[in-house]
Order: structure tokens, then C-alpha cells, then sequence
């Protein structure tokens, strides 16, 4: 059961919070993040995503979306290192999006934080397909047939971690999380991109009324918690 943004209930007091979806953005959180910044992160985020939603398509245009995301979140107080697409090739004849992300993860995170992103994967991997933030999740990270998945791990008050993987396949995609896709499926090239960024604490507040205005009932509608008690693995 999730429990929406807007009720303003304190996201460290719902007890075992695995994560948080962000429209097409998962959301694995540390426990040691004071709320204020949270929502903060989880706000300017959403923000981000929508705007980059009304100059270009996160599907056709994904190079185009993610450097207006960026720029966007650097207009929002955030500081944001360069992001630059890599091709990845798959050792194998299948892929997972689920294992890409969490090696990948492992290489931004410690150690430690890499259980918190896979609890959070799965907690939402084992809701109800009709669950909303499963619902939300699929809506902005997939088509039929192409996929753009963001994971992060919000490390401290305000800085984030982002891990993106954009591909295009023959096969439908029924699952963008854990579904497993055939290498000779590709219609285009696997690509990831790493991202990290945290908020200039300093000047985010002066705007920080303004951006929840501009979201208004989309706070609501698109950030949305995953209990812990959601996962079954």
C-alpha cells in the first residue's frame, strides 16, 4: 500500500519504506536523510522529468531528454556531473535490466547501500501490476517496446546517485525491472548513462515554494512509496 507525498506524512516514519517512485525514477533512500531534503530531492526531481517530458520524448529522443534534464536540474539548485552515454554489450544471450542496474549501481555506491537500490527494485518488482506506483513506474519508463529506467540512491540530505539504461527491443516489454530480453531481440544499441548530483542547500529554499506550486496535484499523482513489506525476495 503506498502512502502519497501530499498527505505530508514523514516518509521516515512509514515503517519499512523500501523506496519511492519518482514518475519514471526509483528511488532507493537513505535512512539518515532529514525529510525536508528528501522532499526536496524527491520534488525537483519530478520536476526535472516533466519538463524534459514537454520539450522531447524520453523514448525517441533520450539523448535530447536526458541533456534537458540535466541542464533543468541544474536551473533547480542542483550541482550535476557530466552524464555520457556508454554502450553496454551483455556477457550472454539474455539480459535483465534489474542485474545491469544493481552492477552498475555497485560501482557509484559502497557496499553497504547496494541492498537498500535491490530492496527497492524488488518491493516494487512484487506489487500488483495495477499497484499505482508500479503503475506510474511503467508509464514513464517503458513503451511496448522501448525502455528508459532510472534507479538512484539518495546517499545523504541532499545527493543522489543515478543510474539510467536506455534500450529498444523487438519483444514487448511487460516488465521493465526484472524482465529478461533476448540479446538478438535488440532494435537498438544498450546504452547507460551514471549520474550524481546533490542540491546546493543554500539557494534550493528560495525556490523551493515555487517548484511545489508549479507540481501541484502531480506530487500526488507521481511520487509515490513502496513498503518494504511489498517484497517477496
Amino acid at each position: 500500500m503506498a502512502h502519497p507525498i501530499e498527505t505530508q506524512r514523514n516518509l521516515q516514519e512509514v515503517a519499512g519504506v523500501a523506496g519511492v517512485v519518482d514518475a519514471g525514477n526509483l528511488v532507493s533512500l537513505a535512512t539518515n536523510a532529514p525529510e525536508q531534503a528528501r522532499q526536496d530531492l524527491l520534488n525537483s526531481n519530478l520536476l526535472a522529468q516533466l519538463a524534459a517530458d514537454k520539450r522531447c520524448s524520453r523514448f525517441g529522443q533520450s539523448a535530447d531528454w536526458y541533456k534537458f534534464y540535466g541542464d533543468t536540474l541544474s536551473n533547480l539548485a542542483w550541482q550535476v556531473t557530466s552524464m555520457a552515454f556508454t554502450r553496454y554489450m551483455p556477457p550472454g544471450l539474455q539480459f535483465n535490466p534489474r542485474e545491469i542496474i544493481l552492477a552498475e549501481m555497485s560501482r557509484m555506491v559502497s557496499p553497504e547501500n547496494v541492498p537498500l537500490v535491490r530492496n527497492a527494485i524488488d518491493a516494487t518488482n512484487s506489487l500488483p501490476t495495477d499497484a499505482r506506483p508500479r503503475m506510474v513506474l511503467d508509464q514513464f519508463s517503458c513503451t511496448d517496446h522501448e525502455l528508459n529506467l532510472q534507479v538512484c540512491f539518495a546517499k545523504g540530505a541532499s545527493a543522489i546517485d543515478i543510474v539510467c539504461l536506455v534500450f529498444a527491443t523487438e519483444a514487448l516489454i511487460e516488465n521493465p525491472l526484472t524482465q529478461e530480453f533476448e540479446v538478438s531481440a535488440l532494435k537498438s544499441d544498450i546504452r547507460i548513462a551514471r549520474l550524481s548530483g546533490a542540491i546546493n542547500e543554500r539557494v534550493y529554499p528560495m525556490i523551493r515554494q515555487s517548484v511545489i506550486d508549479k507540481l501541484g496535484a502531480k506530487r500526488e499523482a507521481y511520487i509515490l512509496p513502496v513498503e518494504a513489506g511489498d517484497a517477496t525476495t
